[in-house]
């Protein structure tokens, strides 16, 4: 996959979106969330944590039914940058939230998130006692 290429895709449909729906409506959210996906896979994770960020901060302003999906990808922006405690609480709203949803298939994602964050808390214990 060429992530410039889709980075660029998304943020035009991104700006598209947001003058035709608004900055707060469903679909702009995925987009900024899925953009925030692109940018976190590339490497510039603080510019994916902005972006996931003020996803989450107008989800919870709208009262977005999918607002756990938001979180699930905040969780996995912050794994990605260490932040593994804030990662940890993220994960767990998510997935108390996608509960409540019966959302199958988030769940199973969240729990595969814990699941990574578990390994890289694991290694990170091993590294600081090497």
């Amino acid at each position: 996959m060429d992530l410039d290429l889709a980075g660029h895709d998304y943020r035009k449909a991104l700006d598209i979106c947001h003058q035709e729906q608004g900055q707060d409506h469903p679909q702009t959210l995925v987009l900024m969330s899925d953009l925030a996906t692109i940018l976190d896979l590339q490497g510039r994770h603080d510019d994916a944590l902005v972006l996931i960020q003020q996803a989450v901060d107008l989800s919870i302003s709208v009262e977005n039914p999918d607002h756990y999906l938001l979180l699930e990808n905040l969780a996995g922006i912050l794994m990605h940058t260490g932040r593994l405690n804030d990662s940890a609480r993220f994960y767990q709203e998510a997935l108390d939230r996608a509960r409540q949803a019966g959302d199958r298939a988030a769940l199973e994602r969240i729990q595969d998130g814990l699941e990574e964050l578990r390994k890289r808390r694991s290694q990170a214990t091993k590294d600081k006692q090497d």
